[in-house]
């Protein structure tokens, strides 16, 4: 008989990865079965170490894929979700307390994480993108001052006036004067 040439894959090494939970598990297949000393158990333990054989070839021959992006994890995902929230809900009375209870955390640990993604506390967050749609909204000059005060979540026209010169400098009115037409 003539020897068998080796497989192309032979000098290559075998990925790790799903590969290797399958190899690994033939691989005690074989042992326990050749261990075992029952009736087959040599043809069987043959059986799973040609098994293995395929199995390396495939894995030897898949060509490596580019390593994925990680998954954001858990807190990226409730900074990002709750930041969509609050500015997409600039108009609802919203709380702290509230969001933090939807994500099934306490209101301190939400804070937190949100800051360590944000860079502000999530108040501050809400405050600072009510105040950029009031600019908006001041700009486009189509609503009067109240409307824009309930558009951007505030309860009256005169607390929004505080809290819009607190940010800007500017009162809402002097803003939408000095705003590009």
């Amino acid at each position: 008989a003539s020897p068998v040439a080796a497989p192309s894959w032979s000098s290559r090494a075998v990925p790790a990865g799903a590969w290797t939970e399958a190899l690994t598990q033939l691989l005690l297949n074989a042992f326990e079965e050749n261990q075992s000393g029952e009736l087959g158990a040599h043809e069987r333990a043959d059986l799973a170490l040609r098994e293995i054989l395929i199995l390396a070839s495939r894995a030897a021959e898949t060509p490596r894929r580019a390593p994925r992006q990680r998954a954001p994890d858990h807190s990226t995902r409730i900074a990002g979700s709750a930041a969509r929230y609050l500015t997409d809900n600039l108009a609802q009375p919203l709380s702290v307390q509230a969001v933090a209870r939807y994500h099934s955390l306490s209101a301190a640990h939400f804070s937190v994480i949100f800051k360590r993604h944000h860079g502000k506390n999530p108040r501050a967050f809400l405050h600072a993108a009510r105040i950029a749609r009031a600019q908006a909204l001041l700009a486009e000059g189509r609503l009067r001052i109240k409307e824009i005060a309930a558009t951007c979540g505030y309860a009256d026209a005169a607390h929004f006036c505080r809290r819009f010169k607190a940010a800007t400098g500017k009162t809402p009115k002097a803003f939408r004067a000095s705003a590009p037409t």
